[in-house]
């Protein structure tokens, strides 16, 4: 019983991971008052890693004893590629992180993430829809009964009102109960490994690479259907935080383990789930996942033909099962190791 309760919201950890990883981080430094031109601003890049953790180990300290699975990428021409895994939260037992992951780092040109996040643009336009609602249309219109129940007494039990979202549309709300849960007990989403890894590559002047665009990012969630986001709705709100904090906790142990074929199981779950849920959420790892893999697959085929280094990191969904991007490479004739 206990197994399945953990494995009917693993797909909730995972949307929440996944949703940390694109909302955006004001931490970035003072703005820069001496620009170069009149009709330009600049800013600083964002440098400040947190205080309470070391990338990597400093003279004599010892490194975490976590082994996340990271791979090395051999393109036809010889050209070769490290891509690891990560999860978008994290604890501090992770850091410093192992030596074979800070070797990776240190031997790129330019680090590329799913987007680069940490540094904001003052002028960027989101490509997102207008999230409210037309007059006269409302919330509950795009729901079943059942789950706009759920996200009333979910408000309700956290000290909010489901009238302040009526008007709104369900895939802006789901984004909105992410961000509620972006944290949880250990886990932090302000050193995770992403997150981290870029501002390093920040203070170290290694460029960062967005592997996917932001208009990509920004429609993640407005362009999936709404049968989709009703499902994750309902799931969100019917999982109590004890549930969600078993859940994390079991992805990280995988997660820190290099576990892949125990993460698959977790990333492409559909136990709990009714005979009218699976399709529905079969068309969620479709849009979410696998078709997303199969663009970062063909991204990181693009780095490999470039005369620098890059060090490819992305969700560690994004690399496990048939459908995930080693296996992608491999079918295309690219020679793809496990690094111990």
């Amino acid at each position: 019983m206990k197994k399945t309760i953990i494995t009917i919201i693993a797909v909730g950890v995972l949307a929440l991971c996944a949703g940390t990883a694109y909302l955006i981080n004001n931490n970035v430094n003072d703005l820069d008052e001496t620009p170069q031109n009149d009709s330009l601003v600049y800013f600083k890049k964002n440098t400040n890693l947190p205080d309470n953790i070391d990338v990597f180990a400093k003279d004599g300290e010892k490194t975490s004893d976590i082994t996340p699975a990271m791979w090395q990428v051999t393109a036809p021409n010889g050209k070769s590629m490290y891509m690891l895994g990560t999860m978008h939260v994290q604890k501090e037992e992770s850091y410093p992180l192992p030596k074979y992951i800070e070797q990776a780092y240190r031997s790129c040109d330019k680090l590329a993430s799913e987007i680069n996040n940490v540094d904001v643009d003052p002028f960027y336009e989101s490509c997102a829809p207008d999230p409210a609602l037309k007059k006269g249309d409302s919330l509950k219109k795009h729901l079943t009964d059942e789950q706009y129940s759920d996200l009333k007494n979910y408000f309700s039990e956290n000290g909010m009102d489901i009238s302040d979202y009526d008007k709104y549309a369900p895939w802006y709300v789901f984004q909105q109960l992410n961000a509620l849960g972006e944290s949880s007990g250990e886990f932090s989403a302000t050193i995770g490994i992403d997150r981290v890894l870029k501002i390093s590559a920040n203070c170290d002047d290694k460029e960062n690479l967005s592997i996917e665009t932001h208009e990509a990012k920004d429609t993640m969630y407005s362009s999936m259907p709404e049968d989709v986001i009703g499902l994750l709705i309902k799931k969100h709100c019917t999982t109590t935080k004890e549930q969600s904090a078993a859940a994390l906790e079991e992805q990280y142990e995988a997660w820190k383990t290099g576990d892949t074929e125990r993460l698959c199981e977790l990333t492409y779950d559909y136990s709990g789930l009714t005979d009218e849920e699976k399709p529905i959420m079969e068309k969620y790892y479709q849009q979410f996942v696998i078709d997303r893999n199969k663009i970062m697959a063909e991204k990181a085929k693009e780095y490999l033909e470039q005369d620098y280094q890059v060090f490819f990191i992305a969700g560690v969904s994004h690399f496990v099962g048939d459908d995930g991007i080693p296996e992608l490479l491999k079918k295309d004739g690219y020679t793809v190791e496990r690094v111990n």
